[in-house]
């Protein structure tokens, strides 16, 4: 993925303080406190929200809680996001996007069908007409200024959300095309030494270890940066659909209105995407680590001498202690199960909210 997508979200991101620039340069006191008066305005709105919920109390002591949770991880993710990035991760980010700009080389210039910012355009539509939807269900509910006050920072708090989930997914495709072009390397250079035989195979792994190596440092980099919002995200995206679930089956039928329930499903369907999508990408370059590594054993055949299969068994350690790994804040590693511990997760406390209602 070219650099296109990620400037355009990196100049929303500024507008709405939400992420850092691209590089340092645009980085300055006022801009500082613009972040710092943006955030302090979606604070005082979480507060007068929170004030104003008293729906809260109908709830049982378990679901108060599991919302109440729900409510600090989207906070905290939105304070991560538009504080920590631009305060204390500025300088990891830059270097970042400096190591994502050096290994752009390896990325494969297809043309696409569709401009780059239509995946990034569809979807804003996309939330803007459930949120306009869920504006005017309330606004028949009850009325207008019941909604804003408690749902409306909701509303604006969730687009935030949705912003630093889809920065990190195109981040993590563009580590994914990088690997991918590792591995279209090793294969070009396997194809290319059976059918010539004359190819340096030393040279080979040693263009293959310096990025490698290279490439799992910018994935430290992304971890350092980026594991505590994918903890938040998954966190978030799990209390999300409990508390959607346990709220269609018990309080939707109240209001009589399936509008709710297809507005709830359209929620959840929203942010189950977006969390299920950034694992899978991370899972997809882990994988792509351990093709470069299988490719790699291949090389074995080219080695004639004892002196190479020394070099060669170095060179398959190297590989194999640099193969890319994610993190949600060291908490756990990421890979496709985690998609299954989500809905485990769910399954189990839904059982626990159920039961808890029948008292």
């Amino acid at each position: 993925m070219s650099f296109k997508l990620l400037k355009l979200l990196l100049r929303t991101g500024k507008f709405l303080r939400v992420t850092p620039p691209l590089s340092n340069k645009d980085t300055g006191f006022l801009q500082r406190s613009y972040i710092l008066g943006v955030f302090f305005t979606i604070s005082v709105g979480v507060i007068m929200s929170t004030l104003y919920k008293k729906c809260y109390l109908q709830y049982i002591h378990i679901k108060i809680i599991i919302s109440f949770l729900e409510d600090i991880a989207l906070y905290t993710l939105n304070f991560y996001a538009s504080v920590v990035l631009n305060f204390w991760k500025a300088e990891s980010w830059f270097h970042l996007m400096e190591n994502l700009k050096a290994t752009e080389s390896l990325t494969s210039a297809k043309r696409e069908k569709l401009p780059y910012y239509f995946g990034f355009l569809l979807l804003n539509i996309v939330y803007w007409v459930l949120a306009l939807h869920e504006i005017i269900i309330w606004y028949r509910l009850t009325n207008l200024d019941y909604f804003l006050k408690q749902y409306f920072i909701v509303i604006i708090q969730l687009y935030l959300k949705f912003f630093c989930t889809f920065l990190l997914n195109v981040v993590t495709n563009m580590l994914l095309s990088r690997y991918r072009g590792v591995k279209l390397l090793l294969l070009n250079f396997l194809r290319r030494k059976k059918k010539f035989g004359a190819l340096n195979t030393l040279d080979m792994m040693h263009q293959t270890e310096t990025i490698v190596h290279f490439l799992k440092k910018t994935v430290d980099m992304y971890n350092e940066i980026f594991g505590f919002p994918i903890f938040l995200t998954i966190s978030f995206t799990t209390l999300h659909i409990l508390n959607y679930v346990h709220y269609t089956i018990f309080y939707s039928n109240r209001f009589e209105v399936l509008d709710m329930i297809i507005l709830n499903i359209g929620f959840l369907t929203w942010n189950l995407v977006g969390a299920v999508t950034l694992i899978t990408l991370c899972d997809l370059v882990q994988q792509e680590g351990e093709k470069i590594l299988t490719l790699s054993y291949k090389l074995h055949v080219q080695c004639h001498t004892v002196e190479d299969v020394c070099r060669f068994e170095s060179f398959l350690q190297l590989i194999s202690n640099n193969l890319p790994k994610f993190t949600a804040a060291k908490f756990f590693y990421i890979r496709r199960s985690t998609i299954l511990d989500m809905l485990n997760t769910v399954y189990t406390f839904l059982i626990i909210m159920i039961q808890f209602e029948a008292q």
